[in-house]
């Protein structure tokens, strides 16, 4: 009798683990969301991963997993996972928006240090096309440039012929400086957030002079990396070497 009830216990159980593999990424979806509806945060967070960790990855599911983060008061996973939203969609405004709010529960005490506005504008053109376009766009606008100049050497010999070669070649000049901008945007530099508190060294060695410490979840740009060690560049421009332990890629 004991050994009925022990294969029948062990049936149901692999029915339900069979249940549960079978389950299409869309359903996990939907069970994560009843969780989080139903304050189990803990739970919808551990299914976003599984599927994070299965390249189940898109904006959506990094923006309910930093939410479900915020929500259970884990806010430098929820730094993370916000960064990593705007990183694939810049113009995401509720990851934006979000963000902000999560840096301000936070209280860090370093200040971003805003990019001269050029810059800014420059980055934005850039990211208007991609790499690809940019440089057909560049070589096209060159070419464009040899034959007025060609039109103007051999066939018409007029200013307006050479100033259109001049401005053409400029403008693919332009284009190409562009593409390159946009590919860096794409896949430049990393940046990385940390989500343990951790310090900032003048050298990569611990035993080093600490510049400052840092809490959890403040982003830092990437300069080169030693060892053990990363050289980065924090919101405030403020530069120093931190240990990789405790760090994560956006």
């Amino acid at each position: 009798m004991k050994s009925r009830y022990t294969i029948l216990s062990f049936l149901f159980v692999l029915c339900t683990l069979s249940t549960s593999i079978a389950q299409t990424p869309e359903e996990l979806v939907e069970q994560a969301e009843l969780n989080f509806n139903a304050g189990k945060y803990d739970q919808s967070i551990q299914i976003y991963t599984d599927l994070v960790s299965q390249k189940y990855n898109s904006t959506d599911l990094y923006f309910n997993l930093a939410t479900a983060y915020y929500k259970a008061g884990k806010l430098p996973y929820a730094v993370l996972y916000y960064e990593k939203v705007l990183k694939a969609d810049p113009y995401h405004k509720s990851a934006a928006t979000n963000l902000r709010i999560v840096n301000d529960e936070r209280a860090s005490e370093l200040s971003s240090i805003p990019d001269f506005f050029i810059s800014v504008w420059w980055r934005n053109f850039s990211s208007f096309l991609n790499s690809g376009l940019w440089s057909l766009l560049g070589l096209g606008s060159i070419l464009c440039s040899v034959f007025m100049f060609y039109r103007w050497l051999m066939i018409t010999p007029s200013p307006r012929n050479l100033v259109s070669s001049i401005l053409l070649l400029l403008v693919g000049i332009l284009f190409l400086m562009a593409a390159r901008t946009s590919d860096g945007l794409k896949n430049g530099t990393a940046h990385l957030i940390n989500l343990s508190a951790t310090a900032i060294h003048d050298s990569p060695d611990a035993q080093s002079k600490a510049i400052s410490q840092l809490i959890p979840g403040e982003k830092m740009k990437i300069l080169d990396s030693v060892g053990d060690w990363y050289q980065v560049m924090l919101i405030n421009k403020e530069q120093g070497w931190v240990m990789k332990d405790g760090l994560e890629e956006i």
